[in-house]
């Protein structure tokens, strides 16, 4: 019975240590599921992250385009407000040049009425006008018109 005794003794280290590796080995696959789970999970996260991060360098090269069409944009409009205020003040500075010079033009021209008046009187003066004819004989009393009674 001692014997019996020391073997079931011994036996049951036998199957604690088998019951023990099948605990560490339970162990280890709940481990390596569980490294696996994390595993996915850390890929999915740099995924996720890689993605963010290239949303966000899409939206930072917008906004740097952004920002130097605006710089250009503040070059260009003081330079065409200062083109149309120069075009501005050189129309005023001809405007009075360019009414003289349409006035004297004018002035150097004949003027029609005059011309006209100067042909009148011309003809008026000389010996045979050819624009009016010499005045008509007045009626006479046999000349009357029917209807008028004197």
């Amino acid at each position: 019975m001692v014997l019996l005794a020391l073997g079931c003794l011994e036996s049951s280290p036998v199957v604690s240590d088998h019951e023990h590796e099948k605990k560490v080995i339970d162990l280890a696959n709940k481990h390596a599921e569980q490294q696996s789970v994390q595993s996915k999970q850390m890929a999915d996260l740099q995924k996720q992250w890689q993605t963010e991060r290239t949303d966000l360098n899409v939206q930072r090269d917008r906004l740097e385009t952004e920002r130097q069409d605006l710089a250009i944009q503040l070059q260009r409009e003081p330079l065409i407000a200062e083109s149309i205020k120069q075009v501005g003040i050189l129309t005023l500075c001809l405007l009075p040049l360019i009414v003289c010079a349409l006035l004297l033009r004018k002035s150097n021209e004949p003027d029609d009425g005059n011309v006209i008046a100067e042909t009148l009187v011309q003809d008026m003066m000389s010996a045979k006008p050819t624009l009016f004819a010499p005045a008509l004989p007045a009626p006479t009393s046999d000349d009357k018109p029917a209807g008028h009674l004197v």
